[in-house]
């Protein structure tokens, strides 16, 4: 019976130790389904937008680039150049007259050649600028010649004289102008040429009557148009204060 009941002590105990060594099982807990926070520092920037079509400024148109002034053919070139010329003496030599001269009538007409033929200059100028022209800074020998030889002259010498260069130089000039005027190949300054020729055959025959010693009388209606419109700019320009 003793020996029975030591048995099962020992079967009892090694059942006890047997399951004292099993393995425990844990619950495993579910997994985590939740994200992880982002980290901002290592997120891409998000790509901007492009603008829409009428969001994007206009470019500005290109400018074209002006073309350059074609070239005046040498017989052209001339004229503008000689025209040029003559205007700059008759300026300058009528300046000289106006004060220096004695009679109304001879101031008169060298006022009236400064304020016509400087007109004249300015628009030739302007058109010579568009065809790439260089015009004359100073007269021709021909005309410091004579400038030269007025200065030596006084009262009715001096007035004769004037009125002498007066019909030559327009005597020529009037041949000139319509010369070109119907032989020139460049329109603008054929224009311009047949425009002048009205205006100096009526300072030619203004010239011819003081050359002459009589009171001027225009032979047509421009002329008579033209000397009545001097006539008033003159008479403005005498009794302007201080002129």
């Amino acid at each position: 019976m003793h020996r029975f009941n030591h048995v099962l002590i020992t079967l009892f105990a090694a059942s006890c130790l047997a399951i004292a060594c099993q393995p425990k099982t844990e619950t495993e807990p579910p997994p985590d389904t939740t994200m992880p926070a982002a980290d901002d520092s290592s997120q891409e920037p998000m790509p901007t937008e492009t603008p829409t079509e009428a969001e994007e400024a206009t470019e500005p148109e290109a400018t074209p680039t002006p073309e350059a002034p074609k070239e005046l053919a040498a017989a052209d070139k001339t004229f503008v150049e000689d025209a040029a010329a003559g205007g700059m003496f008759e300026v300058q030599l009528g300046q000289f007259v106006v004060g220096k001269a004695k009679k109304q009538a001879i101031k008169d007409f060298a006022q009236k050649m400064v304020d016509e033929h400087g007109k004249a200059n300015e628009e030739l100028k302007g058109l010579a600028a568009t065809k790439n022209v260089q015009l004359p800074t100073e007269m021709k020998q021909e005309h410091k010649d004579i400038m030269a030889k007025m200065e030596k002259l006084t009262g009715s010498k001096l007035e004769k004289e004037y009125a002498k260069v007066m019909v030559d130089d327009h005597t020529k000039d009037v041949q000139a102008f319509k010369d070109y005027s119907q032989s020139g190949t460049d329109p603008e300054v054929k224009d311009w040429a047949g425009k002048m020729v009205p205006i100096l055959e009526e300072h030619l025959a203004h010239a011819q009557a003081l050359k002459a010693g009589k009171t001027y009388k225009p032979k047509s209606d421009a002329q008579a148009s033209a000397h009545s419109h001097d006539t008033a700019t003159a008479k403005s320009a005498t009794n302007t204060p201080g002129s």
